[in-house]
């Protein structure tokens, strides 16, 4: 099944943001890189979404905190999806830094093609 963001005939707006990793080695702050972590907001709830092979994307030394990070983000999207989005939203600190956040509809490409290859969380 599709989800919905991933549909452009749908007619749901969404809150995108979108996160990049960061290794705890380097010494700038940059956001530099691929995105490797999207947050979509819809009135439905909060769905979490990995870029492919994201292990193979963080360092070895980040990758035990960066897994766990993702699955207590995954587990308290459930319950507090609007405090989790404003959490990712502003992350300015650690091995994840917010991108983007921006509002989207359906009707924008961007979500459909730029992220159509990244993952449910906990897939």
């Amino acid at each position: 099944m599709t989800d919905p963001w991933r549909n452009p005939h749908s007619d749901l707006s969404a809150d995108l943001c979108t996160l990049k990793y960061r290794s705890s080695r380097s010494c700038l702050e940059t956001t530099d890189g691929a995105v490797v972590l999207l947050a979509i907001r819809q009135a439905a709830g909060l769905k979490l979404y990995v870029a492919p092979n994201l292990e193979q994307q963080i360092s070895t030394a980040d990758w035990p905190y960066v897994d766990e990070l993702l699955k207590d983000l995954a587990d308290r999207a459930a319950t507090a999806p609007d405090a989790v989005f404003q959490q990712l939203s502003n992350l300015s600190i650690g091995p994840l830094v917010t991108a983007e956040v921006k509002h989207t509809t359906a009707q924008d490409a961007d979500p459909c093609t730029r992220f159509s290859h990244f993952l449910p969380c906990g897939s």
